[in-house]
């Protein structure tokens, strides 16, 4: 007899997740396969390509068929020639580039979550454009990205995903909204947050496209230096998480 999962979503979006801990020529990322796990836990209907499946064909077949993807992976941010970045796949020449994502047609794609390192980086040439990944992502016709700006901790990437993907699917699978994705996220980052982890890991995480649903509330605790003085300023500040857009 099988044992009953009630946890588990079995219907809603189709998910697609691509996992590679192992590219070559890139460093090792441990926790990719426990992430992969925590996403398998939850949802049951998500398919998944990781290390030696992880080809360039393989991804983009899957992604045309995918309400949502998830990419625990490098990614690299080309700083000159920014079409020229890319998320590394199975090897360090099979990578997926900004330029493959723009130019597949993705009729189902609703919401993307870069778990990958520079996703939401702006390159020397592209600041005021801002075109990275995350938001080629966006033009490849995905209504909501989540990416991040700078590497991410690998402890964070499982972490993030059991949390936010907890609160996608708090209602049921058939009252899954990717409107929710923002603040989805919101509650993923207050667990890093509530852990006392530094600033520069939970900030690193920001949201594209689709507007969060409601507005959030929280508390900042800011801390300055100055001439050996420290000085606290606590305030609440009403922001759409996690865009900070109000930092004193």
């Amino acid at each position: 007899m099988v044992g009953h999962q009630p946890n588990k979503v079995t219907l809603g979006p189709r998910i697609l997740v691509v996992a590679a801990s192992r590219a070559e020529g890139v460093e090792l990322l441990p926790l990719v396969p426990d992430e992969v796990n925590v996403i398998r836990d939850l949802l049951a209907q998500a398919t998944v390509v990781e290390e030696d499946d992880c080809m360039k064909n393989v991804v983009l077949a899957g992604l045309k068929d995918t309400s949502w993807a998830h990419f625990a992976c490098h990614g690299k941010q080309h700083p000159i020639e920014p079409f020229k970045s890319y998320f590394s796949l199975q090897t360090q020449k099979e990578t997926l580039s900004l330029l493959d994502l723009i130019k597949t047609a993705l009729p189902r794609a609703e919401l993307a979550v870069l778990s990958a390192c520079q996703s939401a980086a702006c390159g020397q040439s592209t600041q005021d454009e801002m075109i990275h990944i995350a938001a080629a992502t966006l033009f490849a016709e995905f209504r909501g990205v989540v990416g991040t700006m700078w590497a991410i901790v690998d402890e964070d990437g499982p972490i993030i995903a059991r949390r936010f993907y907890k609160y996608m699917f708090r209602n049921g699978p058939e009252a899954v909204d990717c409107r929710d994705s923002a603040d989805g996220l919101a509650m993923a980052i207050r667990v890093l947050w509530r852990r006392n982890v530094p600033l520069d890991r939970w900030v690193n995480f920001v949201h594209f496209g689709i507007e969060c649903i409601q507005d959030l509330r929280t508390w900042f605790i800011w801390k300055l230096h100055v001439s050996q003085l420290a000085v606290y300023k606590i305030e609440e500040r009403l922001i759409r998480f996690p865009a900070l857009e109000h930092m004193a």
